[in-house]
């Protein structure tokens, strides 16, 4: 009898497991949905105007050293030398999917060091949904499709190294040189992500039980031991990485002035929908909560925090508008807020509840695909470095060889951005095969009649295409 009465139990969860089997498919399903739509952008990717080979053309007309063109990145560089030797200049498809790798790679790491003590099955659906979100949000695009994004891969391939082997163990001095190596690296290859460095924090106050970053120690020993990992990536910020890039007019000089605008131009770009801004208020929110709830574990705090300051950053910035700045706080965020409705349902372990908690994962993945169908759209149709690729043959065509130029650029402020970073600045402008002696930006109808001046107007937007014409001469 009590064989016979428990079948029906059985039998209920036997079909509960299947119901929340399938629904821990569907984001691996987004996922494949975001990869199978990458496969054609890759096939139309093709060098921006400030990518390496470029910059080549750059050193070679003005006879600078390529250290210089990038100072302060050595690992740049040395990818740079090394690729252009092994792959040359004839694709940018090797690049792209070299990034595409590491990317990857990157992320299934930081995500594997944060689930360490997960069974390989509780592991594969976390991994599932935060992938899914990240793919899904659109951050990830400019990643693939512009190769000197190798600067952001690489920074998160250190930091997933260093966050990897510090939850692993870090006791030993081989372990704190590697930990030291990866800090430094991740810092040399994009100064954004130096806030991670606060991860070191756990280290430094190792008490914390809910985290492996440290043991008890000390004070001293943990102050000690933190500080000799975190000091060599102090120092080449504060003496190396911070005076080069502050020369950069493109990285200098933020303020809080810019970041409505900054604000309202990552909307244009990731909110086609209105319901999407509502998708990522949660996230952010969701994992505020989930921090805040246990705000006694060092780990998940300083994780919070350090994406936190990145995002600030990102937003006083002048002119640096890119989806892919905003990869490190999509990425952690994400895992934050997932383990917030996981906590959810398992709080609530009535089925209903576990229920709504599964739809809510998938609704947010949903509508954060359907946000920035937009950038996938642009990038397929378009291509990433095609359309500034044409523009500068069309404007090649206008104007004689060592001319000087007066650009009056779109009023589309997304036109606008997208055709500066395309075409690199000014320097854009000086490259094969427009080859303009000078080059200046105004916001009037022209230069006025100036001497041997030459005054382009960019027209169009990125739907309809770009295209230059000639106001006066």
């Amino acid at each position: 009898m009590e064989n016979i009465q428990s079948r029906p139990e059985q039998s209920g969860a036997s079909g509960e497991s299947a119901r929340f089997g399938i629904l821990n498919i569907f984001p691996w399903l987004i996922s494949l949905a975001c990869f199978l739509s990458l496969i054609p952008a890759l096939a139309n990717v093709h060098f921006w105007a400030d990518d390496y080979i470029n910059l080549k053309e750059f050193q070679h007309r003005f006879g600078m050293p390529f250290s210089q063109l990038n100072a302060g990145r050595p690992i740049l560089n040395l990818y740079f030398e090394s690729f252009s030797f092994i792959f040359g200049s004839g694709s940018a498809l090797p690049y792209a999917l070299f990034n595409a790798f590491i990317f990857f790679f990157s992320a299934f790491l930081i995500i594997r060091a944060r689930y360490l003590d997960y069974t390989p099955m509780d592991f594969f659906k976390k991994l599932g949904w935060v992938l899914s979100a990240l793919l899904a949000s659109g951050t990830c695009w400019p990643i693939f499709l512009w190769i000197t994004n190798i600067t952001h891969v690489s920074a998160m391939a250190f930091f997933a190294g260093f966050y990897y082997f510090s939850k692993k163990n870090s006791n030993t001095t081989t372990d704190k040189i590697i930990l030291s190596l990866a800090l430094l690296l991740m810092v040399a290859c994009n100064p954004l992500y130096s806030p991670l460095t606060l991860l070191i924090v756990p280290k430094l106050f190792g008490a914390n039980q809910d985290s492996k970053f440290g043991k008890s120690k000390s004070l001293y020993s943990q102050l000690f031991s933190g500080f000799s990992i975190i000091l060599p990536s102090v120092l080449y910020l504060i003496f190396i990485s911070f005076p080069y890039t502050s020369l950069n007019t493109r990285y200098g000089r933020p303020s809080l002035k810019y970041f409505l605008g900054n604000l309202e131009f990552y909307k244009s770009q990731m909110c086609d929908y209105p319901f999407s801004q509502y998708c990522y208020l949660a996230i952010f929110l969701f994992a505020t909560i989930w921090v805040l709830m246990r705000f006694s574990d060092l780990e998940l705090s300083t994780l919070y925090l350090s994406s936190l300051i990145i995002l600030l950053y990102v937003l006083i910035q002048p002119s640096q508008r890119a989806l892919n700045y905003l990869i490190m706080p999509i990425l952690i965020y994400s895992i934050l807020s997932f383990e917030f409705i996981g906590w959810l349902s398992n709080k609530f372990r009535q089925n209903h509840f576990r229920m709504l908690a599964a739809l809510l994962k998938i609704t947010l993945v949903i509508f954060l695909l359907l946000g920035t169908s937009d950038v996938r759209n642009w990038a397929l149709t378009v291509g990433y470095g095609r359309e500034t690729d044409s523009l500068r043959v069309q404007i090649a065509q206008l104007i004689p060889s060592n001319s000087r130029l007066c650009i009056l650029l779109p009023i589309d402020q997304t036109a606008n951005s997208w055709v500066t970073a395309g075409m690199g600045g000014p320097a854009g402008y000086l490259l094969p095969p427009i080859n303009a002696d000078s080059v200046q930006f105004t916001s009037k109808m022209s230069c006025g009649n100036i001497a041997n001046i030459f005054n382009l107007q960019i027209l169009g937007n990125l739907r309809s295409g770009l295209r230059a014409r000639l106001i006066s001469n």
